[in-house]
Formats: C-alpha cells, sequence, structure tokens
C-alpha cells in the first residue's frame, strides 16, 4: 500500500471509486470528500447532508447519482455527483441495493422491503409476511439487501429470522422469497 494523501478527519467511511471515471474517488466521512485527481487533492461537498456520517452509495447505472446513508438510516441522493443532496426516506429500511434494470432500487426494513422504480422518487413497501416459507420476525427482520449486478429481479437478503439466520431469494423483484442458505453454525 502507498499513501496517496493524508487526510487529517477523523471517521472516513465508505471509499469509493467512480466506475466510469478511475481518477473520482469519493470518501464517505461527516459529509462527503471527493477527489478528482486521484487522492492528491480532496473537496469537501455535501450541501443538504447535515454534516452527519455517512454511507456511499453510487448508483453502478448513472454516473452523477449518489445515495448517502446516515447514522440513523436517512436516505438521501444527489443528482449532481454530490454537490447538492437531499433527503428521500427518512427512517425506514437500512441500506440500498440496485436492480440490473437500472432504474429500481431497493431498501431492507425489518419484516418491509421498500422498492422505488424510479430511483427514489416514489416508494412501494412490500410485506415479507407470507411472501416467504421462512419465518421473519419482524422484530429482528431483514438486515441487509443486495442484487445480482446482471439479471434484474433477483435479490438476496440476510434474514434473521430467529436462529439460525439465513440468506433468503427472491427472482421476482421481492414480490416472493424462498430460503437460499442456512447458517446452523462455524466450522473450521
Amino acid at each position: 500500500w502507498n499513501m496517496v494523501s493524508e487526510l487529517n478527519i477523523g471517521g472516513l467511511n465508505t471509499p469509493a471509486i467512480a466506475p466510469q471515471d478511475n481518477n473520482t474517488m469519493l470518501l464517505g466521512t461527516w459529509g462527503l470528500l471527493v477527489s478528482t485527481d486521484a487522492g492528491k487533492t480532496w473537496e469537501m461537498r455535501g450541501s443538504g447532508l447535515g454534516g452527519r456520517r455517512i454511507d456511499l452509495y453510487l448508483d453502478p447505472y448513472h454516473s452523477s447519482i449518489l445515495y448517502a446513508e446516515d447514522t440513523d438510516c436517512g436516505l438521501y441522493r444527489s443528482t449532481d455527483s454530490g454537490l447538492s443532496w437531499e433527503l428521500i426516506m427518512a427512517n425506514q429500511g437500512c441500506g440500498l441495493a440496485f436492480d440490473a434494470n437500472g432504474t429500481t432500487i431497493y431498501r431492507a426494513g425489518e419484516d418491509i422491503l421498500w422498492v422505488s422504480p424510479d430511483q427514489g422518487e416514489t416508494w412501494e413497501p412490500i410485506s415479507f409476511t407470507g411472501t416467504t416459507s421462512v419465518e421473519v420476525n419482524p422484530v429482528e427482520g431483514i438486515h441487509r439487501i443486495n442484487y445480482h449486478p446482471t439479471i434484474s429481479g433477483k435479490l438476496y437478503a440476510v434474514c434473521r429470522a430467529s436462529v439460525p439466520s439465513c440468506v433468503i431469494l427472491s427472482t421476482d423483484y421481492g414480490q416472493t422469497w424462498k430460503k437460499s442458505a442456512g447458517i446452523n453454525k462455524l466450522t473450521d
């Protein structure tokens, strides 16, 4: 490892490199740091983020769209590469997954999957109750969600369904789920 720059800022989080430009680097921290020269210099961005520590999500299909999640799971969106931000979902769900269709995004929220067909403009809740053969504990619920990068509608979720935890799979945009793998115990 070689240090490319030293930042005198605590709480660095979520490093990312823009897929369309390898010289553009982003760091989630108490706002957003952006470098356009491969990390030699940095600019603080984040008008609208309120100085909160963030996890950063880059839209893999649209280079100017970024999402930031604060420590309270509030979800913010920027459509201008991080210059300005708007709150698009307050404290409902955590994490973010992008569908391979390029417009649909997902958030996991306890026993609800939040689906936006339009990059966060509108959201539709889909209950996990009755859509899976796995008992989803509404207190623990779904922990995180991820997507298949090339198959639209294929999602994976980490389910804290009492013990053991499991991974569940949907192939129809979260409408129904089935158990993908069980984790009974960890062994050598």
